[in-house]
């Protein structure tokens, strides 16, 4: 799985509610600080819980900023439609257990 996959599968998994599929994307630094619990509370904060957010696949990639940690692969801002157009999740992507995950979640409008 690449970059911008691992991203959009992340966020088409928050806008089905499958918040068990998406927090399993996670790395375990993340889930060591936030809950799932949390992470569907700052979801649904941006994309209101009638399920019809989507993800839009103009994704923006970014390879590089000034506090990427070694383990990062890269950046990614995923913009919502639907519902929750003009809203976006931007995710850290890294090197975790073998695999890309999710190490950080930035939640709002653009």
């Amino acid at each position: 799985m690449d970059l911008k996959s691992c991203a959009i599968g992340f966020v088409k998994a928050l806008c089905d509610r499958n918040y068990a599929g998406a927090y399993a994307m996670t790395s375990s630094k993340y889930q060591g600080a936030i809950s799932q619990e949390e992470m569907q509370v700052e979801f649904e904060g941006i994309a209101p819980g009638d399920g019809k957010a989507t993800v839009n696949d103009d994704v923006q990639l970014m390879p590089d900023w000034p506090d990427k940690d070694a383990s990062d692969e890269g950046m990614a801002c995923v913009p919502l439609g639907g519902n929750a157009d003009g809203q976006m999740v931007t995710v850290i992507i890294a090197k975790d257990g073998g695999g890309l995950k999710v190490r950080n979640v930035d939640w709002g409008g653009f």
